[in-house]
């Protein structure tokens, strides 16, 4: 046993029991106080226990205990602690280890600094570097070959806490920011939790009251977070296995998680990747990974501009995915806005319960002055191997998708103010496009399978429907350069227009692989087309004002085409074309010009034609 106590101010103590029980492994021990009132305390029971404590300046306190204190024993040996608290005062240490191979580094340059240090395993290392000033750094580990880091400096003033009971685990955590906190538990095996809040070293501009919390209960989970913001909260808890959660807050007030408890990153399921980046401010992102394989990004960048006087302020954007399958991945994007085209209070949310499927939400306002945009996307995928592409820039935009069948794939793009698109897919191969470059337009398309829609509106005020309840239809509506309605599918209908819509078309599709083609460039458009047999094609093209078409076929093989380009045609006020045998044909065009308005009804036509081969 050699013990080593050189004290050199005033008013320091230094205790030192070492116990041994092997004559040939002896105990070391070295204190060096250089300052004033300082005290030391080492107590090593058994043998080959390493002590060194240098504190040169005031006030600091050290105590460590190595070993068991059982006669006879020799189940702990080969710890090393040291300790050097030396520009700062009040600094205090606690080293406790009681397995072997045990190594625990404490340095404290700061003041008023805390350190606690218990090792109850095997091989694990410990190292706390504290220059800041009022630190709290707490590391319990009880498994094998742990590692944990903790550095704490710039006046952190923050609280770190590391709990490793598992095996192999690692754990980094510096802390710059002011009254951070950070905790990393580890239960599991071979875990990695790599943990930055605040900024670079020695910044003059430091962020202040982040907090974190990463919770690793499976095995081979890696985190990696970076809060360079302010404010900033964030709980991540993996306990599935070979999980990858990578988080990026430079912002002011973002969050993925509280620190009440709500986890913001949720891994229960294996070889899942989340990442989430929010370089904006008041932000929050969730993400739920219940299944294997799966893969969601959300990317926030937006500002709180401009920001609204009086109250608390509201979180500026909401982003949601949760992902129950399997092999999915979604991404979803929130950025832009200023103070003249804001981009606050936008959400999106994204509900994978399938396997296979691939959704993507952007959301934006580059172009239309507001103090918000308030856009909204909701994506739901219970089915597999589903596409879904939801891109929203402008202000209050609805957009809301569901796939429920397999092989599913819809694209839906906002462009304006007001806009509001409803997909359901719930059967399986299916194909929707819904283009709005509007302002106040609604689109609803409403899928069987192997279907095909495409609805593009161009114009203001328009609406447009498409049911297609049978199997390989085919259905298009284009509305532009006025306000329109369009309907496709089987069901009831009025011809008068809603308050606020000028263009309608309707299109009902109930039979198999039938194709409708409708195209409405004027204003006060209404169009209906009904087809409920099989092979059945229609085309309406409507470019006047005033305009109203109805095609209903209800045989197979029948074929309609009406073209109307004057102003006050008046298409069958009832229905226009109605052929419920097979093999019809019939076509229409009316190009008069109606310039008397006091006939708003110009020109009618009637055909029916109810038998076969006509």
């Amino acid at each position: 046993s050699i013990s080593t106590v050189t004290q050199s101010g005033d008013g320091n103590s230094a205790t030192v029991n070492q116990n041994t029980q092997t004559q040939l492994l002896p105990n070391v021990s070295t204190i060096d106080q250089s300052g004033d009132t300082n005290i030391a305390n080492v107590t090593q029971f058994d043998d080959e226990q390493t002590s060194s404590v240098t504190q040169t300046s005031n006030g600091n306190t050290a105590i460590v205990m190595q070993g068991e204190s059982q006669v006879g024993t020799d189940l702990t040996f080969n710890n090393n602690s040291t300790i050097d608290q030396g520009t700062g005062d009040g600094n205090t240490a606690n080293v406790t280890q009681t397995s072997f191979n045990g190594e625990s580094d404490i340095d404290q340059q700061g003041a008023g600094n805390d350190a606690s240090v218990t090792q109850t395993g095997r091989d694990n290392n410990s190292d706390i570097d504290q220059t800041g000033n009022d630190a709290i750094a707490t590391v319990l580990q009880s498994g094998a070959f742990n590692e944990s880091d903790i550095i704490q400096t710039d006046d952190s003033g923050g609280e770190a806490t590391v709990t490793q009971s598992g095996n192999l685990n690692t754990s980094m955590i510096t802390q710059t920011s002011v009254d951070s906190v950070a905790e990393v538990n580890q239960s599991g095996d071979r875990n990695t939790a790599d943990l930055t809040q605040g900024r670079n070293a020695g910044n003059p501009f430091q962020t202040n009251s982040q907090q974190a919390l990463i919770v690793q209960s499976g095995d081979d989970n890696r985190t990696t977070a970076e809060q360079s913001g302010s404010s900033g909260d964030l709980n991540v808890n993996q306990s599935g296995d070979r999980n990858e959660a990578d988080v990026l807050q430079s912002g002011f007030d973002n969050s993925s998680g509280d620190n009440t408890g709500l986890v913001g990153i949720d891994q229960s399921g294996n070889d899942n990747d989340a990442t989430v980046n929010q370089t904006g401010q008041l932000s929050e992102a969730f993400i739920v990974q219940a299944g294997s394989n799966n893969g969601a990004t959300i990317n926030q960048s937006v500002g709180n501009a401009p920001n609204p006087p009086g109250g608390p302020d509201p979180r500026v954007a909401n982003a949601s995915i949760t992902q129950n399958g399997d092999s999915n991945t979604s991404t979803i994007d929130q950025f832009g806005g200023d103070g003249t085209t804001s981009a606050r209070l936008m959400s999106a949310t994204n509900v994978q319960n399938g396997d296979d499927n691939s959704s993507t939400i952007s959301q934006t306002n580059s172009f239309v002055p507001a103090a918000s945009s308030g856009n909204s996307a909701t994506v739901t995928q219970d089915g597999d191997n589903g596409i879904s592409t939801v891109s929203q820039d402008g202000v209050l935009n609805i957009a809301t998708v569901s796939q429920t069948g397999d092989d599913n794939l819809s694209d839906v793009d906002q462009t304006g103010t007001g806009n509001s698109a409803s997909l359901m897919q719930l059967g399986a191969g299916n194909i929707s496009d819904i283009d709005q470059t509007g302002d106040n337009s609604i689109a609803i398309v409403r899928q069987a399978d192997s279907n095909f829609s495409d609805i593009d509106q161009t114009g203001n005020n328009q609406q447009a429907l498409v049911d297609q309840d049978g199997t390989g239809n085919s259905s298009t509506v284009t509305q532009s350069s006025g306000d329109g309605f369009g309907f496709v599918g089987a069901g009831t209908f009025t011809t008068e227009l809603p308050a606020g819509i000028t263009s309608q078309a309707l299109v009902l599709q109930g039979g198999d692989d039938n194709t409708s083609t409708l195209g409405q460039s004027g204003a006060s458009n209404f169009a209906v087309i009904d087809q409920g047999g099989n092979d059945n094609t229609s085309q309406v093209s409507q470019t006047g004002d005033t305009t109203f078409a109805s095609v209903n076929q209800g045989g197979d093989e029948n074929f309609s085409s009406l073209t109307q380009t004057g102003f006050g045609n008046n298409f069958t006020v009832g229905a226009g074309i109605v052929q419920s045998g097979d093999r019809n044909i019939s076509n229409v065009t009316q190009s008069g010009t109606l310039t008397d308005f006091s006939f708003p009804r110009e020109n009618t036509v009637d055909v029916d034609q109810f038998g076969d081969d006509n």
